[in-house]
This record gives structure tokens, C-alpha cells and sequence, in this order.
């Protein structure tokens, strides 16, 4: 469902902060997923990894306790405007 816009794979160094810019269209409803091969997310028992979408300075979506996968559903109104789905922010 949509058009893929970013992916990545491969962020294994600890102690590392990976940062993707990605510019999104406007009055679009985007989804953020994120996946973990172990199954235990990316923090709290084998680290301390964690993940956030931010607009400027604002961080909208955060997270890192997971199991296998979690999604995050938004909307993007403007450049100074999200709105966030949070029916989706359960993960697996």
C-alpha cells in the first residue's frame, strides 16, 4: 500500500546514532515501519537502541520497545503540521 520512499538496513554498530533526512509530501498519510530480526526490538534487553521521526526540531514518533515489528501511521498537513494515527502504534 503507497509508494516506498526510504529503507535502510544493516545499523549494527552500538553506540552509533543513524540519522536519515527524507523529505515527504505534504497532505499525504505516511507510514513509518520499523523491523527486528530477533524479534526483541531495538532496546532494553540485548541494548539501548531507539528510533524518532521528527518535523524541525519537534519529534512526533519515538520508540524502540518492540517485538518483531512495529508500524506508525502520520499525516502530514504541512511543514509545521503532523497528525499522528495512534490506532497503529502497537507492535508485534
Amino acid at each position: 500500500e503507497g509508494n516506498e520512499v526510504a529503507s535502510g538496513s544493516g545499523y549494527t554498530q552500538s553506540q552509533t546514532n543513524y540519522i536519515q533526512d527524507q523529505c515527504l509530501e505534504s497532505n499525504n498519510v505516511h507510514t513509518f515501519s520499523i523491523s527486528d530480526t530477533w524479534g526483541d526490538g531495538i532496546c532494553c534487553s540485548y541494548g539501548s537502541g531507539s528510533y524518532q521521526l521528527s518535523l524541525g526540531e519537534t519529534t512526533f514518533i519515538e520508540g524502540g520497545d518492540f517485538g518483531s515489528s512495529v508500524e506508525h501511521r502520520f499525516l502530514l498537513l504541512d511543514l509545521d503540521t503532523v497528525m499522528i494515527d495512534h490506532s497503529t502504534c502497537a507492535g508485534e
